[in-house]
């Protein structure tokens, strides 16, 4: 735990690194498991004019966070928006940020045979227009046993595939993922409790699509993201969930990570 307090906190815009040792950064990082990509804020005081005139909208931005020498990605995207204002005798540079998956966005035009498994189709469709592939957790390889066609958008053809597997998609940290309906996944659970970083009580939520869950706080937690398992030891609750959308915190004042929890 005496890592806890050697807090890392780097912020990289088109390939230039910011550090929190050297400047004041906020970042408000939103990630969830559904299909629209994320928007999240990077707030930087006192850049200077040159390093603010050399941002452009869909600069890749990178945001790492940690502990020590345990440092993680907490936010993959690229600038949608930039806006300078003044805060008395401060210059503050805020970034819109989406995290959007990176990729060619040319048309495709591909047919592949009877009997191909979707795993083999996904794979070569993320391959084709050059799209990082995150978690990919299919209900069923499902075979195409009459063959499959993929003309036009890419993405188009990998959620009509992912949906013949019962199956989902969605963007975190720059990188496609895949969610099965209903089914577990095999890793081990991140384990959050009072002496991992859990930060006052959890409360139960829910939603207004009837989700019923349970909210946490914690510090912050660069592995804590949508879809993981955590196995949660509190004096109210004990059990396994997952995540199913959060928020990471990191600033000089505050560095928590908070995650609604489901069955």
């Amino acid at each position: 735990m005496q890592l806890l307090y050697k807090r890392q906190l780097e912020v990289v815009i088109g390939g230039k690194g910011f550090k929190s040792e050297d400047l004041t950064i906020r970042v408000r990082a939103e990630f969830d498991d559904d299909a629209e990509p994320n928007e999240s804020t990077i707030e930087i005081y006192n850049l200077t004019k040159q390093t603010i005139s050399s941002f452009r909208n869909e600069m890749p931005v990178v945001v790492r966070a940690g502990y020590g020498n345990d440092i993680g990605t907490i936010l993959q995207g690229t600038i949608v928006e930039i806006r300078t204002t003044r805060e008395q005798t401060d210059r503050l540079t805020t970034l819109q940020v989406k995290d959007v998956v990176k990729r060619k966005k040319q048309p495709v035009k591909q047919t592949y045979r009877p009997g191909t498994r979707a795993s083999v189709i996904l794979q070569d469709l993320m391959d084709k227009d050059q799209i990082l592939r995150g978690q990919m957790v299919l209900s069923e390889d499902y075979t195409f046993a009459k063959g499959f066609v993929a003309n036009g958008d890419v993405m188009e053809s990998i959620r009509r595939v992912a949906a013949a597997c019962g199956s989902t998609t969605y963007s975190s940290q720059g990188k496609l993922h895949f969610k099965a309906s209903g089914k577990k996944k095999a890793e081990a659970p991140i384990l959050i409790a009072p002496d991992t970083g859990l930060i006052g009580s959890p409360e139960r939520f829910e939603d207004g699509d009837k989700k019923k869950g349970i909210k946490i706080t914690s510090l912050l937690n660069h592995r804590l993201r949508a879809g993981v398992k955590v196995k949660l030891e509190s004096e109210d609750y004990k059990g396994i969930y997952e995540v199913k959308q959060g928020m990471h915190q990191a600033s000089n004042d505050q560095f928590v990570t908070e995650v609604d929890l489901v069955t």
